[in-house]
């Protein structure tokens, strides 16, 4: 997967930075040659392939400024707005980059153009992910099991869990209470 991880950092921060999916009218990916090989299924239509998916990944990203567990759902595979902007997404090889390297081109309706390079995939040895990105993580694969008082008590042992006694703590803030 880090093949695809650096392209969905530069879609976020593009996103993040006022890019909407809205706006565009293309979208070019620049990566390593091995990533359209791995990853180059521009249809995906299960969740399996959408995180196999280039295209999807960029697409979600642009659409929800996120990629999570949630957008490699059916829901989000078959979103007509992730589906419009997939339909926009090119990819160009670049024989020089790392496999955790990529650059995102947009250009918008209004014939801006909006580029995004990551030179290292965050959470790669070169772009080690902070603590507050792990939480982040965290929070997002814990969404649909916990609720967000068992999360947040979750991560605080987690961080103190030098200090626990009991290790067993942590196995019943993880218990899910339905």
């Amino acid at each position: 997967g880090i093949v695809t991880h650096a392209l969905i950092d530069a879609c976020i921060q593009l996103h993040r930075d006022g890019a909407r999916a809205a706006a565009l009218r293309s979208v070019q990916l620049t990566v390593h040659p091995i990533a359209v090989k791995l990853t180059g299924r521009e249809a995906p239509a299960a969740p399996l392939e959408a995180k196999l998916s280039i295209y999807h990944t960029a697409a979600a990203a642009l659409v929800h400024g996120r990629v999570g567990v949630k957008e490699f759902s059916p829901a989000c595979i078959a979103d007509p707005e992730v589906l419009r902007v997939r339909a926009l997404v090119s990819a160009v090889v670049e024989e020089g980059y790392a496999m955790d390297e990529a650059e995102v081109t947009l250009v918008l309706d209004d014939g801006r153009m909006l580029s995004r390079h990551v030179d290292h995939a965050a959470g790669s040895l070169d772009h080690p992910v902070s603590d507050a990105g792990l939480e982040d993580k965290f929070r997002g694969l814990a969404e649909d099991v916990l609720d967000s008082a068992q999360t947040e008590a979750l991560i605080a042992s987690i961080w103190s869990m030098d200090a626990l006694d009991d290790a067993g703590v942590l196995a019943r803030a993880a218990a899910r209470r339905d």
